[in-house]
């Protein structure tokens, strides 16, 4: 019996030594998705920076609150809520880098993640590539790991945002 205990505990210890080191080892999770959009580039801007329909194409948007300056700036700040399983999460962004019809870019700031974010446009003539960087941190070593532990699911949650802002993008009209 005490070898059994032994050995489960020696498990439970090299999984959590192993979960922490994750972390340590990968410091900064970098990812990055793309879609091409059968709309021309300034169609494809128009549509990202319209403010209200971003709850149309990220998932579990609540509402966006303007903190500071204004939408589409440079320095301008904002709240996004998100509702994620009944639990309400806040992540802050200010507005780092724009340059029309090519980048967005931006920092994100949670209880739990910290980065940086950039949108760009590809123009390929009526078509366009919309391509997001991400980097991020955890804000402590439990949610660094995390980070690392899950980098597949938030890049699929990402190619998924970037499919419906894509239908979003294609359901409009290039008026």
């Amino acid at each position: 019996m005490k070898k059994v205990l032994k050995f489960v505990l020696g498990l439970v210890l090299v999984l959590v030594l192993g979960f922490f080191a994750a972390g340590l080892v990968i410091p900064t999770l970098s990812y990055e998705t793309s879609v091409e959009v059968e709309r021309p580039v300034e169609t494809a801007w128009r549509v990202f920076m319209d403010g209200e329909r971003m709850s149309q194409w990220m998932t579990n948007l609540q509402r966006v609150e303007t903190i500071a300056g204004e939408p589409g700036m440079v320095g301008s700040q904002f709240r996004l809520v998100f509702d994620e399983n009944g639990e309400e999460v806040v992540v802050s962004e200010m507005v780092t880098e724009v340059r029309k019809h090519e980048v967005y870019a931006f920092t994100i700031e949670s209880d739990s993640v910290g980065g940086n974010a950039a949108v760009r446009f590809e123009d390929l003539g009526m078509r366009t590539r919309v391509t997001i960087r991400n980097e991020l941190q955890g804000q402590n070593p439990v949610w660094q790991s995390l980070i690392v532990i899950s980098q597949g699911f938030m890049r699929d949650r990402q190619l998924e945002q970037l499919n419906k802002l894509k239908q979003l993008i294609e359901s409009a009209d290039d008026v």
